[in-house]
C-alpha cells in the first residue's frame, strides 16, 4: 500500500499554510496531518532518564558546588547521547542540611513514580533518606556521607566517598617517614570522628607509633584540654568539619605547639587552603588538587568558565558520581533493580580523582587520597 506525504513550504522545515497530504490516494486535513506529525516526532524521541537529587544548597554545612558538578556531568553527557541515547534530567531538591526535611522531599519526589534513583549529601541526612529507600526499594547514592554505618548492611543504599580507612592510609605513611612515635587526635565526637580513631588505633598496633585521643563537641576548654594533653606529642591530627579543624589548628598553633601537624581530606578544599593559615599542615588529598593531572585540570577548567569557581572535591563528587552512572548504564536497561545488579558486582573506573573502586558486594564507592602537605594556597604531594 502506497503512503507519502506532501508539503509545500516557504522555507526548510516550516510548512506552508497551504498544501496537502495523500496517504493511500486520501487527502487529510491539517489538523490529522499536524497530529501524526506530533505522533511520529513523539516516537523518534527517547524517554529521558530521571535522577532525583536532595542536596544541601542552603543553610549550615551547604555544598551548592555538588549541584554544580552533577549539572556540568549531564550537560556534557547529553550533549553526546544520553545514557542509551536518552538525555539525562537531574531534578535537584533543596534539604538545607534537615534530615526531616529531606525525607519529606524524597517521599514527594518518589510520589511522581518517574526517578531511577536518588543521590544526597551529608551523613545526617543520608542515614535518613536511607531508611525510606531501603523501605521502598529506591536505589539511593549518599555523597560525602562518611558516617561508617549508613551502607552496612544495606540493599538499596550506597555511598560515594573515602572512608576512615582511606583518610588513614596516608596519613600513617606521613607519621612512618617522619619517624613520629606519638600522635594525638583531636577529633570531631561523631561517628566519622570516631570511625577515624579507630581505624588509627588499629594501624599503630602495627607500628611503634602510639595514638592518644580526645573528642571535641563544641567546647573551647575541650580544645584548650588537648593542647594540654598533647603539646609533647610527636603529631597532632585534627578531624572534624572545616571549621572545626580550623579552630583546633589555631588553638595548637597559638600554643606554640612545634610537632607535626595532620588533618583530613577536608583541609584540602580550595577556598580553606587560601584563607585558613594552614601552612605546613600535611593532609590527606584527592588527586584533582595535582596539577599534573591532565584530566582533572582540564574539568577544572571547564567548571572555572562555567561556574566562575574553582574546582573543589566536593563539586568533583557530584561531576564522577554522574559519570560512573552513566558508564554503568551504557548498554543496560534503565530500571531500578539494573541499577542496583551493575553497583552490586563492583567496577573501577578511571576519572579525574584516578581509578574509583567500588568492591563487589561492597555498598562503599571511593576514589584514593594521597599523602601531601599545604604550602601556602598549594597542595605539594610527598611520597
Amino acid at each position: 500500500m502506497e503512503s507519502h506525504i506532501q508539503m509545500k513550504t516557504k522555507s526548510p522545515g516550516i510548512p506552508s499554510a497551504s498544501f496537502s497530504a495523500s496517504i493511500a490516494g486520501s487527502t487529510l486535513p491539517i489538523a490529522v496531518l499536524g497530529a501524526l506529525l506530533v505522533m511520529f516526532s513523539a516516537c523518534s524521541q527517547p524517554e529521558p532518564i530521571h535522577f532525583g537529587a536532595i542536596l544541601p544548597l542552603t543553610g549550615s554545612g551547604s555544598m551548592p558546588e555538588v549541584k554544580n558538578g552533577m549539572e556540568l556531568a549531564v550537560s556534557e553527557i547529553n550533549e553526546t547521547g544520553g545514557i542509551n541515547g536518552s538525555p539525562i534530567e537531574l531534578h535537584v531538591e533543596d534539604s538545607a542540611g534537615s534530615a526531616t526535611v529531606a525525607v519529606e522531599k524524597m517521599q514527594q519526589m518518589e510520589k511522581d513514580g518517574s526517578f531511577l534513583l536518588f543521590f544526597s549529601a551529608l551523613s545526617s541526612v543520608t542515614r535518613a533518606v536511607s531508611e525510606v529507600a531501603e523501605a521502598e526499594g529506591i536505589p539511593l547514592i549518599g555523597l560525602i556521607a562518611t558516617d561508617p554505618e549508613i551502607p552496612a548492611n544495606k540493599r538499596w543504599t550506597y555511598v560515594f566517598y573515602p572512608d576512615a580507612s582511606h583518610e588513614a592510609e596516608p596519613i600513617f605513611s606521613v607519621l612512618l617517614r617522619e619517624g613520629a612515635r606519638t600522635v594525638g587526635i583531636v577529633y570531631q565526637d561523631d561517628a566519622y570522628g570516631r570511625s577515624v580513631v579507630q581505624e588509627m588505633k588499629l594501624r599503630s598496633g602495627r607500628t611503634m607509633v602510639t595514638v592518644d585521643s580526645h573528642p571535641f563537641t563544641g567546647e573551647q576548654s575541650e580544645l584548650n584540654d588537648a593542647v594540654r594533653s598533647f603539646m609533647n606529642h610527636d603529631a597532632v591530627y585534627f578531624v572534624g568539619f572545616a571549621a572545626n579543624i580550623l579552630n583546633m589548628h589555631e588553638v595548637f598553633a597559638q600554643a606554640d605547639y612545634e610537632g607535626i601537624m595532620l588533618s583530613t581530606s577536608t583541609a584540602t578544599i580550595p577556598s580553606l587552603r587560601r584563607d585558613s593559615g594552614l601552612d605546613g599542615v600535611y593532609v590527606a588529598a584527592p588527586l584533582i588538587y595535582n596539577e599534573s593531572f591532565v584530566l582533572a585540570r582540564e574539568v577544572s577548567q571547564q567548571y572555572q568558565d562555567r561556574y566562575d569557581q574553582t574546582l573543589n572535591h566536593y563539586a568533583a563528587t557530584g561531576y564522577e558520581v554522574i559519570n560512573v552512572l552513566a558508564g554503568l548504564l551504557d548498554g543496560q536497561e534503565p530500571d531500578r533493580a539494573q541499577v542496583i545488579d551493575v553497583l552490586r558486582k563492583g567496577f573501577i573506573y578511571p576519572g579525574i580523582f584516578g581509578e574509583i573502586t567500588l568492591y563487589a558486594g561492597e555498598n562503599n564507592m571511593f576514589f584514593p587520597l594521597y599523602p601531601a602537605v599545604i604550602e601556602g594556597k598549594d597542595l605539594r604531594y610527598v611520597r
